[in-house]
């Protein structure tokens, strides 16, 4: 497996009598460098992309990461005279991982950070690949604004309280209708309490301006990139592109 996954932080020794795993170091990652450092958009789609492929040698050989979020995105970077440049990139914390063959479900388990997490995650599944491509829209948008669009500051809110605001971003900024609901709900079965949710929130946001990904404007917002965003994070899981696919959006011409 280590040949096939060159962009994932892998064990390459062990130490027995300390029950112990050696990990190659790497200085940074990408929550810290985006926040504390202005970062040209050439290394961040370089960052991205080896992301991307790390996550497409996960889901090649039928493994879900399902904590994909900035902290995990390992990275070596040097400066030279053109600048800063990222040099290395692994997808590190493989610990909520699981093997899925094709198929197959992850159901019953609410993993990763709730601010990066796909709304069938939020949900405790079904969950699979698709999950991971939803984080890494989310992780897209981070490293071009340097905002987290789902972290809540609400002091009187506090963990999975803050999840229907959550959710109503989600729809804000994601559904292109309602139908976008009505598939991510057909695709999570009998969960009649999160159809309840959904449907508060679709109410809701029929009394207030949505705040789609298309409308968004800022550096390096272009009509590409909001376009693989929104791909990457359509509500129902099974109308995302993949990480193959991903690859092979236009944004991302050019990187190898």
């Amino acid at each position: 497996m280590t040949s096939q996954c060159s962009n994932i932080r892998l064990p390459f020794d062990s130490i027995p009598e300390s029950r112990m795993l050696v990990f190659e170091y790497l200085e940074d990652h990408l929550l810290s460098l985006i926040q504390q450092r202005e970062v040209p958009l050439k290394q961040i789609k370089r960052a991205l992309k080896w992301t991307l492929d790390g996550i497409s040698q996960l889901h090649a050989v039928n493994i879900t990461h399902n904590d994909i979020k900035p902290n995990n995105i390992l990275l070596q970077t040097a400066t030279t005279f053109a600048g800063l440049e990222v040099k290395r990139v692994l997808i590190t914390d493989l610990e909520d991982a699981v093997h899925l063959e094709p198929g197959r479900y992850l159901q019953g388990a609410t993993l990763g950070n709730l601010m990066w997490r796909s709304p069938e995650a939020h949900a405790g599944g079904p969950m699979e690949a698709a999950s991971d491509l939803f984080a890494f829209g989310i992780v897209c948008i981070f490293a071009l604004t340097k905002t987290i669009v789902f972290a809540v500051d609400n002091p009187d809110l506090v963990g999975d309280d803050k999840v229907p605001t959550i959710l109503f971003r989600q729809m804000s900024y994601f559904a292109d209708d309602e139908s976008g609901v009505e598939g991510l709900l057909e695709y999570l079965g009998d969960n009649d309490e999160m159809r309840d949710v959904w449907e508060a929130i679709v109410d809701s946001c029929r009394d207030v301006r949505k705040n789609p990904i298309m409308g968004w404007q800022g550096p390096g917002m272009d009509d590409d990139f909001k376009d693989l965003v929104k791909k990457l994070t359509r509500l129902d899981p099974r109308q995302r592109i993949s990480a193959k696919e991903a690859l092979g959006h236009r944004w991302f011409a050019g990187f190898s």
